[in-house]
């Protein structure tokens, strides 16, 4: 879910729906939460040729994404974040098929309590610390992945960050909302 001002009073509304939904039985098995939690949007940046801005491409019509999940490492994770954004990131949008790309960092605003730093105690809400990258691909999937995993491989050679999955998701969309490039 994407999620903005009053950010607060909204994640105190969403935990009370949630809990309501369960109380009524609308999550008759609880699921395991690997990496449910607060997520910060980062950038959020749109290829040149969709025409829309970059508040636009999480709504706008794709095909699939690439998702990419990755643990903050040893390295320079500042240093990682400086060149992911100023150097990767138009790389990746010049490619065919990529319409924009989104990225995450897990956030201290829920977790497992305020000793921790949690504005929030949701002992379930606790991503660790990592970063969530969404890849909207309007082009087809499988290629424009294979056209990506070099690029993507070689966000794991600069240290910062560490690989903990990376693949492509078709869109639950099942019509055709937008031509082919």
């Amino acid at each position: 879910y994407l999620m903005t001002e009053p950010v607060d009073e909204t994640l105190v509304a969403f935990a009370r729906l949630g809990r309501r939904a369960a109380e009524t039985g609308r999550f008759p098995e609880r699921a395991t939460s690997l990496l449910l939690g607060a997520y910060h949007l980062q950038s959020c940046d749109a290829a040149p040729r969709v025409l829309v801005s970059s508040d636009a491409i999480p709504f706008r019509p794709h095909r699939g994404v690439v998702l990419i999940v990755e643990r903050v490492g040893s390295g320079d994770v500042d240093a990682w974040a400086r060149w992911h954004h100023a150097e990767h990131v138009p790389l990746v949008l010049g490619r065919d098929g990529v319409a924009g790309i989104a990225t995450f960092r897990s956030s201290t605003m829920l977790g497992v309590g305020p000793d921790q730093g949690a504005r929030y105690a949701m002992p379930a809400w606790d991503p660790g610390d990592r970063f969530v990258t969404v890849v909207y691909v309007d082009g087809d999937l499988l290629a424009t992945t294979e056209a990506l995993t070099p690029v993507i491989q070689a966000r794991w050679d600069r240290g910062g960050v560490e690989p903990e999955l990376a693949g492509p998701f078709r869109s639950m969309v099942t019509y055709e909302a937008w031509p082919s490039p």
